[in-house]
């Protein structure tokens, strides 16, 4: 674990996020400029739904229906460091109580112009910028809040992040297992952006371990891991019809570096090819993915070779095609609709899913105390 994440750090050195940033409306709010001495209140909320018909042996449909609360006071100590603690309250409707309720706390240090660390709750998840072969969207649902360290770097034309997420801390003891995710995401601009066209270099991973030095469940270690790197282009046209077409192509490589193996394959790759075409609060996505022998720990099981419910049923090959529409509209300030729709279609099994949903995400904030 050590050793993956010395490279985590190492390739992290040299990248940048610039991708068209998708799922717009569940993107956290920008945090707002703070003098040393304020004191700031927000909110933040999002109601959602999201329908997976998906029938396919690989895995199974869910409806995410339900809302997020976090109320959060901030303080500035200088113009660089600022402390936040809050609340967060996840329900799913249907049920009789919080499916979770905890503080949540974040210290964000911009240690140097364009640089910052932040620990404690992380604006992660979709604000990670993965693709779905090995991030699922699905995470926001059920993986919020996400806590641990980041690193971020935002630059001109270099900027990335590398984080960390301890999901489950172990005390010496308990009967199951320490779970740690660690990524990165990144890209460097090859020309700006300013020329009406772009090109970049992206690299994104995941390490996904269970273990921990304590761990008495007799469960075997896992460490599971994926790397993409891929090459975006993007046009900004002058036309009025069309703001933005984006092209990008990735490789990606799934490895397990478990010592007891418990899928059936201890490496693969895939292809993940796009097509996206932007207008306003418009977008429209057409994707090809091929994989062999692949597997993701955290990725979307309907491109995986590995299916969630059987971890020994398989399809050493997956070929699917998927297609995206997606709204992501400002209503009034500080209020975002979504609206998307999604289908999968399996090349080789013939089997057609597809998933549907919207959100409403608000974010409000009050300035208590003003700084000097």
């Amino acid at each position: 674990m050590k050793r993956n994440l010395l490279l985590l750090i190492i390739l992290f050195i040299g990248v940048k996020l610039n991708a068209q940033k998708l799922n717009q409306s569940y993107l956290s709010a920008p945090a707002d400029s703070m003098t040393a001495g304020s004191l700031l209140f927000s909110v933040s909320n999002n109601d959602f739904l999201k329908n997976n018909e998906y029938f396919n042996p690989y895995t199974e449909g869910i409806t995410w229906f339900g809302s997020m609360l976090q109320p959060e006071i901030h303080y500035a100590f200088s113009s660089k460091t600022r402390l936040s603690a809050g609340w967060f309250l996840r329900y799913y409707y249907g049920k009789d109580k919080f499916n979770a309720s905890l503080p949540v706390f974040r210290f964000d240090y911009d240690f140097l112009p364009g640089a910052r660390l932040t620990f404690g709750q992380l604006p992660g998840l979709l604000d990670h910028q993965l693709i779905e072969p090995i991030y699922s969207n699905d995470n926001y649902f059920k993986r919020n809040p996400e806590n641990g360290i980041q690193f971020q770097l935002t630059k001109p034309r270099l900027n990335g992040s590398l984080w960390i997420s301890w999901e489950h801390f172990l005390l010496p003891g308990e009967n199951r297992q320490e779970e740690i995710l660690a990524g990165f995401s990144g890209s460097y601009l090859l020309f700006p952006a300013s020329l009406k066209r772009s090109l970049s270099f992206n690299f994104q991973g995941i390490i996904h371990h269970f273990g921990g030095q304590v761990d008495f469940s007799g469960k075997p270690l896992e460490t599971r891991l994926n790397l993409a790197p891929g090459i975006e282009y993007t046009l900004y046209p002058e036309c009025g019809l069309l703001s933005k077409v984006q092209l990008a192509s990735y490789f990606i490589q799934s490895a397990d570096q478990s010592f007891k193996v418990t899928i059936p394959y201890k490496k693969g790759f895939a292809s993940y090819s796009y097509l996206l075409l932007n207008r306003k609060w418009l977008t429209l996505a057409a994707a090809y993915f091929h994989g062999e022998y692949y597997f993701a720990p955290v990725g979307d099981n309907l491109f995986q070779s590995v299916s969630e419910l059987n971890n020994w049923y398989s399809g050493d090959y997956r070929d699917l095609l998927n297609g995206k529409l997606m709204i992501d509209r400002e209503i009034t300030k500080g209020v975002k609709l979504g609206i998307r729709f999604e289908s999968y279609y399996d090349l080789a099994g013939g089997n057609l899913d597809f998933c549907y949903g919207m959100n409403l995400k608000a974010d409000v904030s009050w300035l208590l105390k003003k700084g000097r």
